[in-house]
């Protein structure tokens, strides 16, 4: 499942991933960098069972469900 779209928050630390399933719709996941393995980035918080028809959906999901994204524009 491709990520279609990575929303990182201004620290760089945390993210919420916007992923296409192959039926056409849409999850969140959030993802965390590890900073000491290398800065790689792990989920920890798959959000798979909430499913969006639309990216536009996911990403205002998303936005609501983590409240740091608020400092992010448009």
């Amino acid at each position: 499942m491709p990520v279609v779209t990575s929303l990182e928050a201004a620290d760089k630390l945390r993210c919420v991933d916007i992923v296409e399933r192959d039926d056409r719709t849409f999850v969140i996941r959030e993802c965390r960098r590890d900073p000491e393995a290398g800065g790689r980035w792990s989920i920890v918080g798959d959000y798979s069972g909430l499913v969006f028809m639309t990216k536009a959906g996911a990403i205002d999901a998303a936005k609501t469900t983590f409240p740091w994204l608020a400092e992010l524009s448009d």
